[in-house]
């Protein structure tokens, strides 16, 4: 079993503070900003529900609730997916350095 490098490792705040710097910066804003306003939505949704009488706009505050919190939960699947691609490029990032460091090109080693 491969040992945990503790120097290279990144907390989640960390990859959240980078996230929003870099080419990627735009997505990653949108994504948070979609999120907020689906909650958002959700919950006022969710506070509808209890406020209607007829069965009709239950079933439709309900309906808009579950398609809110769904798509919360696939933007932000998406977000952390893109999370954890550019931590895996950072990471290849210094594996190249290091080999580069170590054998300079043209010496064959």
């Amino acid at each position: 079993m491969a040992e945990r490098d503790d120097n290279n490792s990144e907390s989640v705040f960390t990859m959240i503070g980078e996230s929003f710097r870099g080419p990627l910066a735009w997505v990653c804003i949108l994504a948070w900003v979609y999120g907020t306003v689906f909650a958002a939505g959700g919950v006022v949704a969710a506070v509808f529900f209890f406020c209607v009488d007829s069965l009709w706009a239950r079933i439709l505050c309900a309906t808009c609730f579950l398609a809110a919190m769904l798509f919360v939960a696939a933007i932000k699947t998406f977000y952390w997916g893109l999370l954890f691609c550019q931590r895996i490029e950072r990471k290849l990032g210094r594996l190249e350095r290091k080999i580069t460091q170590c054998c300079p090109p043209g010496q064959g080693g």
